[in-house]
């Protein structure tokens, strides 16, 4: 009876030590991501194009279509973090893209997925897919 007990202990501490390993995490999103994003209230729209170039460093830039900068700072796997500490936050896909789960400063405004719909920023090979994942 004694050995049955302790071969069960022995099974639940090694399935908790386990569970408590460090999980893989994704690695971070470098290269260049395209986005785009539309707002429309009744006859006024307005579309923003830009793109966001994480660098190996952990920083990233963030562009208008015509090449202005928009906003600068660090990045995590999860959270843009700009100079002026305005945050955003993003999910990576298993396809490769990117979805944006908050708002993204941009300039001195912001565009907010909550009024433009899902933001998806693809990586730069596939520039000409919209936010809405079409081509």
């Amino acid at each position: 009876m004694k050995h049955i007990i302790t071969i069960v202990l022995a099974l639940c501490l090694a399935l908790s030590a386990a569970a408590c390993a460090p999980q893989e995490t994704a690695a971070l999103p470098t290269g260049t991501y395209n986005g785009n994003a539309i707002y429309t209230s009744g006859d006024f729209s307005m579309e923003w194009k830009f793109a966001i170039d994480f660098r190996q460093d952990g920083t990233f830039t963030l562009t208008n279509d015509a090449g202005e900068e928009k906003g600068a700072g660090t990045y995590t796997q999860d959270t843009l973090t700009y100079t002026d500490d305005r945050t955003c936050t993003f999910i990576q896909n298993d396809d490769g893209t990117l979805t944006l789960t908050s708002a993204l400063p941009y300039g001195t405004a912001s565009i907010d997925p909550a009024k433009v719909g899902d933001v998806i920023l693809h990586p730069a090979a596939d520039a000409e897919t919209s936010a809405t994942g079409k081509k």
